[in-house]
């Protein structure tokens, strides 16, 4: 049988603190994380088809901070046409760039074609706007609306929806919101 020393018995005790200090201390480092340092901001616009009263509603999204938005953030444009039902499809949606090469992938439409969803594939700079053109869907009605959302997790999700809603006939007013 062995027996410790007082000595050893102390040696031993003082070497283990720091370990068992450093031990404790890990978790906690481990933990901590990062908040997302880039701001996605989403614009609403009435555009003209060139017919009398005829518009159609299109989106821009832009980093409203010199940290990009990150590639793999899901896009959303619902549209409440009254008049028709969904009108939707995968085609709906025609897309460019100012100064970048963001884009979309991965598009897809409910069975109710009242939503549209695709995710971007490339991040979006803060020299960089992606356009999204709604073409080919009515938006004539007085009161419809098309909402576009970017999913994104930045530091201020208060901008990341827009709203368009049609407020005159024949005019082609539209209200941003």
């Amino acid at each position: 049988m062995t027996t410790l020393t007082r000595r050893q018995l102390t040696k031993t005790a003082a070497w283990s603190v720091p370990v068992i200090a450093v031990a404790a201390a890990t978790p906690a480092a481990a933990a901590s994380t990062t908040a997302p340092a880039f701001d996605a901001q989403v614009v609403g616009f009435c555009q003209s088809t060139g017919a009398p009263g005829a518009v159609y509603a299109a989106f821009q999204i832009s980093a409203t901070t010199q940290e990009p938005i990150p590639a793999g953030q899901l896009v959303t444009i619902t549209m409440d046409d009254e008049t028709n039902g969904g009108q939707l499809t995968t085609d709906s949606v025609t897309t460019s760039t100012e100064g970048g090469t963001a884009g979309i992938s991965g598009i897809s439409v409910s069975a109710d074609k009242t939503t549209w969803t695709a995710t971007t594939t490339r991040e979006i700079s803060a020299d960089d706007v992606l356009n999204l053109y709604i073409i080919g869907v009515g938006f004539s009605t007085n009161g419809e609306t098309a909402v576009c959302t970017i999913a994104a997790n930045d530091t201020d999700t208060s901008n990341n929806t827009s709203t368009i809603t049609r407020v005159g006939i024949f005019d082609g007013l539209c209200q941003v919101s």
